[in-house]
């Protein structure tokens, strides 16, 4: 039995992070009681952390700053009291907005507990290594969204309504995927004889437009041929997987590649039998004093490929090598809503009702030109 929990925070370096920091420590303490501390590099930052429970360590100073905060996150367990607590590690753009987060620590699986990621191994792989398979999905997708913007004029307007309606119609169409029964019954409702199919509230396809239209008829998304964007692009389209595909099968959305995989076994001599595992995300976990010799190797896993210039400056890619080190491949996972994934970049990633207790939120903190930081801002602020 641990004596009490804890969350705590690493970082250094650029304002922007602390910035983030900040607005998440606001976020947390509305929510929490419990301790919760930061460890930085005080001599790196661009401005004060203006927090109680600040622990300054030394990091090396060949180091950059993102390095920097990558090995005070990955050696954390050093720094803390870490005999008979549990600690939750957050990224500073983790962001508490359930009522209940100090129930994460009930999740605590020995030696250490993650959540999942958004993607499988495969998929992540060339945002770990620098191979050119990154380089070349960016080109394809860059291509596919000037193609639908040109076909789809509803997708270059900022007003929110619109915005709102599209991610609903992303969250249907990746539901309808979920099991072939409810994929049958969205493909059939196209053979309807109507003018007006009805899928879902505020999902109506109006064919006499060729627009999908909310439940009072205002046009938010044109009605695109797949198959023209697939012939423009010289591509093809799946039909079963519904997806863009290159003429040797990749999917451009995705776009997998094994060159992670193989990385970690030729530096690491780590063996990895499923390219298409679903990786954890190192945005929040929680460990105790069973997970020092996991985060040791992790530590030290990721001070390797500092020195590697064919690996990323990220943890991702060691923290996948470290668990199948300790064969935790198939260990229990955190539930999502621990650890929610929301992704300007892909509209399917934003959720529509918040459920969540914490959200992982990619790139826009703080953005009040964003509608979805319009949503959730209020649960932050004072006012």
């Amino acid at each position: 039995m641990k004596n009490y929990n804890a969350f705590v925070f690493a970082l250094c370096g650029a304002r922007e992070h602390i910035d983030y920091l900040h607005i998440a420590l606001k976020a947390l303490k509305r929510r929490t009681t419990l301790p919760i501390y930061v460890v930085t590099d005080c001599s790196r930052n661009e401005i004060p952390i203006e927090h109680n429970c600040v622990i300054d360590v030394c990091t090396p100073k060949e180091y950059t700053h993102h390095q920097a905060a990558i090995f005070l996150k990955t050696s954390i367990h050093r720094y803390i009291n870490i005999e008979d607590h549990i600690f939750c590690y957050l990224d500073t753009d983790v962001i508490a907005v359930g009522e209940k987060v100090e129930a994460i620590f009930k999740e605590f699986k020995s030696p250490i507990s993650f959540a999942k990621d958004h993607c499988v191994l495969n998929e992540f792989s060339s945002y770990a290594v620098h191979c050119d398979c990154r380089k070349t999905a960016d080109i394809f997708n860059k291509a596919f969204m000037e193609c639908i913007d040109d076909l789809d004029e509803f997708s270059l307007l900022h007003d929110c309504t619109i915005k709102k309606n599209r991610i609903s119609f992303f969250n249907f169409i990746e539901r309808s995927k979920s099991t072939v029964t409810r994929y049958l019954k969205y493909r059939i409702k196209f053979f309807l004889p109507f003018r007006k199919i009805y899928f879902a509230d505020n999902i109506i396809l109006d064919r006499q437009l060729r627009c999908w239209v909310d439940n009072f008829g205002n046009p938010y998304m044109r009605l695109v041929s797949m198959k023209q964007v697939a012939c423009s692009l010289n591509l093809k389209w799946n039909f079963i997987f519904q997806r863009l595909e290159t003429k040797d099968g990749k999917n451009i959305w995705r776009y997998p590649c094994n060159h992670l995989k193989e990385a970690i076994k030729d530096k690491f001599n780590v063996p990895i039998q499923n390219d298409k595992w679903h990786h954890y995300n190192g945005g929040v976990f929680l460990f105790s004093n069973e997970s020092i010799e996991f985060l040791e190797a992790w530590h030290k896993f990721t001070l390797a490929i500092f020195e590697d210039r064919y690996w990323k400056v990220r943890d991702q890619g060691t923290l996948i090598a470290t668990t199948w080190l300790f064969n935790l491949q198939k260990h229990s996972t955190l539930p999502s809503k621990w650890n929610c994934i929301v992704d300007d970049s892909n509209p399917q990633s934003i959720p529509v009702k918040i459920k969540a207790e914490l959200l992982h939120i990619f790139n826009r903190i703080g953005d009040d030109s964003w509608f979805f930081w319009q949503r959730i801002k209020h649960l932050i602020s004072d006012e």
